[in-house]
């Protein structure tokens, strides 16, 4: 694949997956490490991450997010000061000097320079923005698509299949009595079954509830008909 078609998250826009980021994934179109949406202050999940391509994140608060840190970037940017104050060209070829400290691996800067040297030699420096993203080395974390944990996520990914195929059966009363019982098996071994019997009971018993007040103001209704037919004669 060309070096430019590689996935990037979109919060990072980075496409490496190290122990710090976490694994990427993808949905709807939107791709981004599991330890930035977990980290983003404004960001929380709202589905399950087992059975989520995006690790349980809305793909609408993702976007919403990307938004929000591009809106704070330019403002921060609008707020800052422009430098007044000449530079000597000295201190000017120590910083250069220095500057190659960091190899380009651990830290990616975007930086907007506007420079002018006048007559004396002094180098004035009008704005200097630089945004820095360290990105320590560490061992990559295995994806989906790797080789080495391909198998895994197969079965897992067959094993949601059947259970998905089985809950449409099961809620379009078209299941059978095995598709039952592995139904009540994994809900058993899951430990939620008393929590979704328990649920099921309270919905049953709020339904007897509602049926019961229609029943009683049907009867009232038929009873004032009575009265007046009652009446009429």
């Amino acid at each position: 694949m060309h070096e430019d078609d590689r996935l990037l998250c979109v919060l990072c826009q980075r496409s490496e997956q190290t122990k710090i980021t976490g694994a990427l994934s993808t949905k709807d179109d939107v791709t981004a490490h599991q330890n930035c949406l977990l980290f983003s202050s404004a960001l929380f999940c709202r589905n399950t991450p087992q059975f989520d391509d995006l690790f349980g994140f809305s793909v609408d608060d993702v976007l919403n997010e990307v938004k929000r840190g591009r809106q704070l970037e330019a403002e921060s940017e609008s707020l800052l000061p422009p430098f007044s104050q000449p530079l000597p060209a000295s201190q000017a070829d120590v910083s250069t000097q220095m500057s190659p400290m960091f190899p380009p691996s651990e830290v990616r800067c975007k930086t907007e320079r506007q420079t002018q040297i006048d007559d004396g030699g002094s180098l004035h420096m009008n704005q200097e923005l630089e945004l820095c993203a360290d990105s320590p080395e560490g061992s990559p974390v295995h994806s989906p698509s790797d080789p080495h944990t391909a198998a895994p996520w197969n079965i897992f990914r067959g094993f949601y299949k059947e259970m998905s195929d089985v809950s449409d059966r099961i809620q379009a009363e078209q299941a059978s009595q095995e598709d039952y019982d592995l139904a009540l098996t994994v809900m058993r071994a899951s430990g939620k079954l008393l929590e979704l019997v328990g649920n099921q009971q309270e919905e049953l018993q709020e339904k007897q509830r509602e049926l019961q007040e229609a029943a009683a103001a049907m009867e009232e209704a038929v009873s004032a008909l009575r009265r007046d037919e009652e009446q009429l004669l």
